[in-house]
Order: structure tokens, then C-alpha cells, then sequence
């Protein structure tokens, strides 16, 4: 996957860069294949919300596996494998990371924030970071136990942390050197220069990454321009249906009856479509 996104990078065109969604189950994945996105992200955010769970290590890497498997038997795109720290330790983070190779994922994820995980976007809380060598040696570890085919995206919470450009930097290049086949940078509402500043000096070593939730404003060209290679919109799916169908619930208490929501209602037939129902019987 990420040898394709540095052929089409290498292009310099603007208009050479991945989008992708993130997803927490086969409807939602097939759904964003449908809609015509380059690849799949199999997000712990979404995953947590949907089981009623902070995003905060508190899902199994087999939990993930899974779903992962529906995925997998329902979409023909690429999946990223969203497996937060490691869950804990470099042995959890190299079991995981086979799990997830053998249920089909393209590519993991993990990131440098210290066990247990708070979320991004977590405000007001403590947010620790893993000792840039003791990160790296986890990244060393999984690469030389894990099938090579597998690909592995580093992420850097540097900026969210309030560790400034400098030590984002400093950890980027050393996740590159341990063996990285990505970067992925995340940025917070108020690091925006300090973004900018990151992405000018790595770019061009590996694929970069992000999610661009805390800077709504910015264009996926813009980004590209910036240095960015793969766009993620991790959590648009899961915030969708929980006020999609809070609206309809609440009109649906309201009306008491199919009329008042009926237009805001998937029809039958096009759900049948969706998970190829008919498919299922001989309609000979």
C-alpha cells in the first residue's frame, strides 16, 4: 500500500493523495467503499463508542480482530489498523499485530502514547508519551516478529501532548529509523504552526498521515501540499449516527408513527441491496 502512495507522491501533483474513513464495523466499512474512498481506517475511537467505551485502552486487540474479520470478508479496500500503544507492552503489541496480520489487515498503527492511552481529543486530562527509545524498540520488536507484508504506521502525539515541533520531530525520525513504514502526525486545535513546522521537515521520507479533525478548515489538497499523503477521517461515521438517529428517535417519540421519519429512513429495498440479500435465495 504504502509503496503505491510514494509512486503517486513522488508525481508532486496535488492531486495525488489517499482519503480514507474511519470505521468501526462491515455496514459502516462497506458504506465507505461504496461511497468511493481509497482506504479504510479501523478506528479505536469508533470502536469504543460503539461498545458504550472511552477511548482510553479499554478494548482487546481481539475484540478488534473481529471485527476486523467482518471487515475483511466485506470490502475489497485496504484496512489500517488503528492498535493504539501496543496495549501496554511490546509482547501485546507483537501478539496484536499478528492477529491483526492474519485477519487481513494492510497496516497497523501504533502510537507513542504511554499505557494507558487517552484519546486526542480528550481535553483537560493527563497525557503521558513513551520514551522515544523505548517506542522505538517496540516498533524494532514488532517489525522483526510480524510477516514483513504487513506495514507499520508510527504515530506521534508529540503536538497534542504539548511537546512542541522540536521533540515531534526528533521522535519522527527516530520511529523512521526503527523501521517505520509510516508516519502518522496528529495535530491539536492550537498546533497548527507547530504542524506546519513538522510536516515541512519530514516530508519526503515516508508516507505521512493524519486526521485532520482538530483543523476543519483545511482542505485534503491543502494538506497535501503541506506534506500530507494519506487524509483519515477518523471519527465522522460514528458522530454521524449517534446524531442522525437521536434526531430521528426523538421525532419518532414525538410523531409516533413511520410518516414523521420516513424521509430520513433508509428504504427497505435499498438495505436489502446493501448486505446483497437476495443474493441468499434461489430466485429462479
Amino acid at each position: 500500500m504504502f509503496e503505491d502512495v510514494r509512486k503517486l507522491a513522488n508525481i508532486g501533483s496535488s492531486a495525488h493523495y489517499t482519503l480514507g474513513v474511519g470505521v468501526h464495523n462491515a455496514v459502516t466499512a462497506s458504506l465507505v467503499e461504496r461511497a468511493g474512498f481509497d482506504v479504510l481506517w479501523l478506528s479505536s475511537l469508533e470502536i469504543s463508542t460503539a461498545k458504550l467505551l472511552p477511548d482510553a485502552n479499554v478494548i482487546t486487540f481481539n475484540e478488534v480482530s473481529d471485527i476486523l474479520r467482518e471487515i475483511k470478508r466485506t470490502t475489497t479496500l485496504p484496512i489500517m489498523v488503528d492498535a493504539d500503544n501496543g496495549y501496554g507492552s511490546d509482547e501485546t503489541a507483537i501478539r496484536a499485530a499478528q492477529e491483526f496480520c492474519a485477519a487481513g489487515a494492510t497496516a497497523i498503527c501504533l502510537e507513542d502514547n504511554a499505557f494507558p492511552k487517552r484519546n486526542s481529543f480528550y481535553v483537560g486530562i493527563d497525557r503521558n508519551l513513551e520514551d522515544i527509545e523505548i517506542f522505538c524498540q517496540r516498533i524494532k520488536k514488532v517489525r522483526q516478529r510480524v510477516d514483513p507484508s504487513l506495514e507499520i504506521i508510527a504515530r506521534t502525539e508529540g503536538l497534542v501532548a504539548g511537546r512542541g515541533a522540536k521533540e515531534t520531530i526528533e521522535r519522527a525520525y527516530a520511529y523512521i529509523e526503527a523501521g517505520a513504514d509510516a508516519l502518522f502526525v496528529q495535530s491539536g486545535k492550537f498546533t497548527k504552526e507547530d504542524f506546519e513546522k513538522v510536516l515541512s521537515e519530514i516530508k519526503g521520507y515516508v508516507p505521512i498521515i493524519t486526521t485532520p479533525t482538530a483543523l476543519p478548515e483545511v482542505s485534503a489538497e491543502r494538506l497535501h501540499a503541506m506534506g500530507v499523503d494519506i487524509i483519515i477521517f477518523s471519527n465522522v461515521v460514528m458522530r454521524t449516527i449517534i446524531k442522525s438517529v437521536s434526531e430521528v428517535l426523538s421525532t419518532l417519540l414525538y410523531k409516533q408513527n413511520f410518516g414523521g421519519v420516513q424521509d430520513r429512513m433508509l428504504p427497505l429495498e435499498d438495505l436489502f441491496e446493501i448486505t446483497h440479500a437476495y443474493d441468499w435465495f434461489d430466485m429462479t
